[in-house]
């Protein structure tokens, strides 16, 4: 079973809730930003995948695979009102 998210604040952060990246470089990446905003998982700095969290600010990306290595995975979001927000981690993959 999933654990429910707390409530979203009025201008959260985009971040990760979970990032795994399977040995064979498939990927599933999920977290939360504010509400319907567009949100970009850059990998090294590039942007690999787009998306858009829905009214609740959550956002799935299953991201073309990952070749094996240690990535830094950014989420920019960019909300409805135009100001962007950034968060970053180092992932490990096999």
């Amino acid at each position: 079973p999933s654990t429910p998210l707390p409530p979203a604040s009025a201008d959260p952060a985009p971040a990760f809730d979970v990032a795994r990246v399977e040995s064979n470089g498939e990927a599933v990446i999920a977290g939360r930003a504010v509400a319907n905003s567009s949100v970009e998982l850059l990998v090294d700095g590039q942007v690999h995948d787009r998306t858009t969290a829905d009214s609740s600010g959550a956002f799935v990306f299953v991201p073309k695979p990952l070749p094996p290595g240690k990535y830094d995975l950014t989420l920019r979001a960019t909300a409805p009102d135009g100001k962007v927000m950034t968060y970053s981690t180092e992932l490990p993959t096999e």
